[in-house]
């Protein structure tokens, strides 16, 4: 394959990549979100700490209710089976991607101090077209600087596109 016919195509792959988007970012700013899911409380004796973080999904995109976003549901299985009270708080931002992640968790430093945090990625990373061999290189700067956190136990459980 030729350089200029090369070229072509990553411009052509990058015009058909950013029109889509273009286009998710118009329906997301109609779509609906709960009014207060950025935060909830269930009471209980040692309130466990939970943050979730990613793009619109952390906060319910496409939910109407509080009580089906992913912290709500966590938050409710962590009640249940510790019998400990839960406090959860997620932080959504549209330009959400491995490339962002790290600055996210330094300039919100209530992220440090939690027991649970849940990092959404992917999305923000598959619609801008993020080359694998970036994304794995920041994905290990972002746990190297998640194992530092005081108090830390990482634990990976990366979802695969397509797994059960």
């Amino acid at each position: 394959m030729s350089l200029s016919s090369a070229m072509r195509m990553a411009v052509q792959s990058a015009t058909l990549g950013y029109l889509p988007y273009r286009l998710m970012c118009r329906q997301m700013k109609r779509a609906p979100f709960p009014r207060d899911a950025d935060t909830g409380r269930l009471p209980g004796p040692l309130p466990v700490l939970i943050a979730v973080i990613g793009e619109g999904t952390a906060i319910g995109y496409q939910t109407v209710s509080t009580d089906l976003t992913l912290a709500a549901q966590l938050a409710r299985r962590i009640a249940r089976r510790t019998n400990r009270g839960v406090q959860w708080q997620a932080m959504a931002t549209p330009d959400f991607t491995i490339r962002t992640v790290q600055q996210l968790i330094r300039d919100n430093p209530q992220l440090i101090v939690v027991d649970v945090l849940v990092v959404l990625l992917g999305i923000g990373d598959t619609i801008r077209f993020t080359p694998p061999r970036i994304w794995r290189m920041c994905f290990h700067a972002t746990l190297t600087d998640l194992r530092h956190l005081p108090g830390s136990s990482l634990q990976v459980a990366p979802k695969r596109a397509g797994s059960a």
